[in-house]
């Protein structure tokens, strides 16, 4: 068990754990945090009506009374009749108004007033979902149909949002993808040479021959991979999570993700917090998939560069088949395609589904599965080499 434990820990930082790795680590995340900043940070003094559209928020943030939704309406009313007339100050008091200016709050009004409209017709919107599912259903006699019916009508019952929150930074949480680009960097800085280096040193026969060798070695390879893969991904989750906090300042991690603008349709009904998670473990999976792949790559070539070739090209080839694979095959294709696991935003907008057989299977469930078959084989394929002859 000491001799396994001390392997395990000669892969991690023989490869993954080198200075020059822990370097590019901290200057990627110090990348990242410049880039979320300089594009998606609402409180600058010059961006008015995000301040102004935060402070509104907050003075009303949690469950909607009736008084709170009278109030707005009225509001909603003044302001209108304001701007119809022009009979407003261009003058700049912070003091008097949540933006700063007579008409940028009366247009924050109007927009808050839309927005408590569409919360008070989000139950009803999908009631009638539900309805005519139901009676589209009855007129069915295709089980496929029925059961996609059914799952629609499972997904979209008792919908219902109540609450008034800070929220919209989910959805730019969930569409940011900047740091997804700098753990794939990351990921084949620390994977292509796993073999390679080995070979360059013509170290690969004496391991194989030693007694710990052959298919224990291959085998902490890869844990040490899974390792590497979740450390990055959890200093780049926790970093992107922070700052978006820090831009947005949002609330309402408890929430179902459906109440997001942008995400009404989602076919997830677990809460905002919950989806974060599940993000977090779909790009575990996906560097797991793809840092399998690399290893294979790494045990068959002879040098490091091949290996980073055959990685970049392999890379692009996935990203292009996720944007251009949109057809029906496409869509089954893809199911296999790490890269999809991502893009949060492509599998929680809308409710998409491929059929298997008779069962309508939701795409990123579809895609989890798909992507995990290929992490299992590629890590049966890294893990099986032949032991030295006794």
């Amino acid at each position: 068990m000491k001799n396994k434990y001390i392997i395990l820990k000669s892969e991690c930082k023989k490869v993954y754990f080198q200075p020059l790795v822990f370097v590019v680590i901290v200057v990627f995340m110090i990348i990242n945090c410049i880039n979320i900043f300089r594009n998606d940070y609402q409180f600058r003094k010059s961006d008015y009506i995000s301040v102004g559209r935060y402070n509104m928020t907050k003075l009303y943030c949690g469950e909607l009374t009736d008084k709170q939704i009278e109030d707005i309406s009225i509001n909603a009313t003044q302001a209108t009749a304001m701007i119809s007339k022009g009979d407003y100050t261009t003058d700049y008091n912070p003091q008097d108004y949540y933006s700063g200016y007579a008409y940028g709050d009366a247009q924050l009004w109007i927009e808050l007033n839309e927005r408590i409209k569409k919360i008070s017709d989000f139950q009803e919107y999908n009631s009638k979902i539900v309805e005519n599912t139901i009676r589209y259903q009855n007129s069915l006699d295709n089980q496929y149909l029925i059961n996609v019916n059914q799952l629609i009508e499972k997904k979209y019952q008792n919908r219902k949002v109540s609450g008034l929150y800070n929220n919209d930074g989910f959805a730019d949480l969930f569409d940011y993808h900047f740091s997804s680009s700098l753990l794939l960097i990351l990921l084949l800085l620390g994977v292509c040479s796993s073999y390679t280096t080995e070979k360059e040193n013509s170290m690969t026969l004496m391991l194989r021959t030693c007694k710990s060798g052959g298919i224990c070695t291959s085998t902490f390879k890869c844990i040490a991979m899974v390792i590497y893969s979740f450390t990055i991904n959890l200093c780049f989750s926790l970093c992107d999570l922070l700052m978006f906090f820090i831009c947005y300042r949002f609330n309402g991690y408890t929430q179902p993700i459906y109440s997001i603008s942008g995400y009404e349709n989602s076919p997830v009904v677990s809460s905002v917090l919950s989806v974060i998670v599940l993000c977090f473990f779909m790009r575990w999976l996906c560097l797991c998939t793809l840092g399998s792949i690399v290893l294979l790559l790494s045990k068959i070539a002879n040098k490091t560069y091949y290996v980073f070739i055959g990685s970049i090209l392999l890379l692009a080839l996935l990203m292009v088949a996720s944007t251009v694979g949109t057809n029906l095959l496409g869509n089954y294709l893809n199911c296999f395609n790490p890269i999809n696991l991502i893009l949060p935003s492509k599998h929680f907008k809308e409710f998409n589904f491929i059929k298997i057989g008779n069962i309508p299977l939701i795409t990123y469930t579809a895609n989890i599965i798909g992507v995990f078959l290929i992490f299992t084989i590629c890590t049966l394929l890294n893990c099986f080499d032949l032991r030295r002859t006794k």
